[in-house]
């Protein structure tokens, strides 16, 4: 299993925006070869794609513009941001190959 690490949000919080705009390099996520020799060598071409939060109904709040976004050669992905028309506290999961999860992140969306 590949090491994942959810580089932006730093502490699992967004923040603030209007629904239905574009928060661009809102998510980043860093993926690498856990154990052996390659051990921490980038990985390229993992999907990551925003999920609902499990227990939430419905679609989630928000979504990586594009849908799922893949890893570069250095295991780098940023996920530009779209907001949804539901206003309100609200939170999403990142899935990463759709093994790794970082769950509960949070954001505001405003009218």
């Amino acid at each position: 299993m590949p090491l994942a690490q959810l580089v932006r949000p730093e502490v699992r919080d967004v923040g603030r925006g209007r629904a239905g705009s574009v928060r661009s390099d809102a998510v980043r996520v860093m993926v690498a070869q856990q154990v052996g020799p390659e051990s921490g060598r980038p990985i390229a071409n993992i999907g990551v794609r925003i999920v609902a939060t499990k227990g939430s109904s419905g679609a989630p709040p928000v979504e990586c513009v594009g849908g799922t976004v893949l890893t570069d050669a250095t295991g780098v992905v940023n996920c530009a941001l779209r907001l949804g028309s539901r206003t309100g506290a609200a939170s999403f999961t990142v899935s990463i190959g759709g093994a790794i999860q970082f769950q509960n992140v949070r954001v505001q969306i405003d009218p």
